[in-house]
């Protein structure tokens, strides 16, 4: 996580700083602590760098702190330098956007050249890795995506960053990130040919295979290339072309000229095949095979982004909780359906019993009809007489009581009745 160590940054929106006076400390070649810059006093000395000193300043009437960094004095008589440090100062106060750093003031000091920044608490990403190792790729994309916004806003306003690496993106403590040190920065308007200092400029480890050629004549691909090998290191903890492989400059920057960065030669379950093809694209050795801009590599990291959001939101509704707040929710509906199909039953059951009940009432009425005719009937034939009818009964197995109730009767008795019978006839 972010400490309190600080970096310089961007600015804090016009403060009403006063031109500076200035001390006789300067004159002697380095600020000190005490310096006096109008209504700002230097604190500490927070950092330096291949081109000036960073120190920390509080402002008398603000009562807030900023960062302000000054040209280093062995630099001071270098036009060309003198020059660079001037356009990173013209480059910053045209580049307003939340994810780069913004100047509040600029001047200089008896021939000193100083910027006035926001000061920023936290950590470079670059000291992150260095302490905790490699990131999660959810919060890659996440620190990705913003320096691409940064970095996309500074292309489309015809500036190209040229240092793009992980010392140079800052995490702030409140988890906004920042693009810092635009001291390489390049105007694309401009052919002043700033940029024809050594043999090449940059950090050799993101360095773009053009870059490494021609540093003047590098576009917005060699940042977005640059910006794909700081992805490399956030994920891997080491840099595309490790020491332990590409031990001297030369050998770094024939790697990033012919050879595939090693930790993209092995197989990453982690990482969505879409955006490793995207990553590979990004450090493409020839610009014209790489993105043409930013625009689709944030395109595709907030495709990703969208669908993890939505695939956390699926298994937190499928969750027991959610499940019982979504039944809880539903329960009157389903009372009320459950009461009407077990009315529904109860009204086809009672149907049927009633059906059953009026056929076995309609074949009692029809046993009573046979055996007791009614007087409207019509007999189809002719009245039997006593002996007939009695003949009929003994034959059925059965015989009337006393009473009238028809009682069965066993085979021998029938016959022996109705052997009586007949001698009585």
């Amino acid at each position: 996580m972010p400490s309190d160590k600080t970096r310089t940054l961007g600015p804090i929106h016009n403060a009403d700083l006063s031109r500076p006076s200035f001390s006789s400390s300067l004159n002697q070649g380095t600020p000190s602590i005490g310096l006096k810059l109008g209504s700002l006093s230097l604190v500490r000395q927070i950092g330096s760098g291949g081109m000036g000193v960073v120190f920390e300043a509080q402002h008398e009437i603000l009562q807030r702190s900023f960062a302000v960094k000054f040209l280093d004095a062995s630099l001071v008589n270098n036009a060309e330098l003198r020059n660079r440090f001037h356009q990173e100062t013209l480059a910053l106060g045209k580049l307003e956007h939340p994810n780069i750093v913004q100047p509040i003031d600029a001047g200089e000091c008896n021939g000193r050249p100083y910027l006035v920044t926001e000061l920023l608490r936290g950590r470079d990403l670059c000291s992150i890795v260095n302490s905790q190792g490699p990131m999660a790729f959810e919060d890659t994309c996440t620190f990705v995506a913003q320096a691409a916004k940064g970095l996309q806003f500074a292309h489309q306003s015809g500036f190209v960053h040229r240092d793009i690496k992980p010392s140079n993106i800052f995490l702030c403590d409140d988890g906004s990130l920042k693009l810092i040190d635009f001291g390489l920065v390049r105007s694309c308007s401009n052919e002043s040919g700033l940029t024809r200092v050594g043999h090449f400029l940059g950090s050799v480890d993101f360095l773009s295979p053009e870059q490494a050629i021609d540093p003047s004549n590098t576009d917005y691909c060699s940042d977005i290339y640059s910006l794909g090998c700081t992805w490399i290191y956030l994920l891997s903890g080491a840099v595309p072309f490790p020491d332990s492989h590409y031990p001297s400059v030369v050998a770094k920057l024939k790697g990033h000229m012919m050879d595939l960065p090693p930790w993209l030669q092995l197989p990453h379950p982690q990482v969505p095949a879409e955006l490793l093809n995207i990553l590979r694209g990004m450090v493409a050795k020839h610009p014209t095979d790489r993105p043409r801009s930013l625009e689709a590599i944030l395109a595709i990291i907030q495709s990703y982004q969208n669908l993890e959001k939505s695939t956390v939101a699926s298994s937190l509704s499928s969750s027991p909780c959610a499940a019982s707040t979504t039944n809880l929710a539903r329960k009157p509906f389903r009372v009320v359906v459950s009461l009407l199909v077990t009315t529904a039953v109860l009204v086809v059951v009672c149907s049927l019993g009633w059906a059953a009940n009026r056929r076995k009432e309609n074949l009692k009425l029809d046993s009573v009809r046979n055996v007791f005719p009614t007087r409207n009937s019509e007999p189809s034939m002719k009245p039997s007489s006593p002996s007939e009818k009695r003949q009929e009964s003994l034959h059925a197995g059965r015989v009337r009581n006393a009473r009238g109730v028809t009682l069965p009767i066993s085979k021998s008795a029938m016959d022996a009745t109705i052997t009586k019978t007949s001698e009585i006839e």
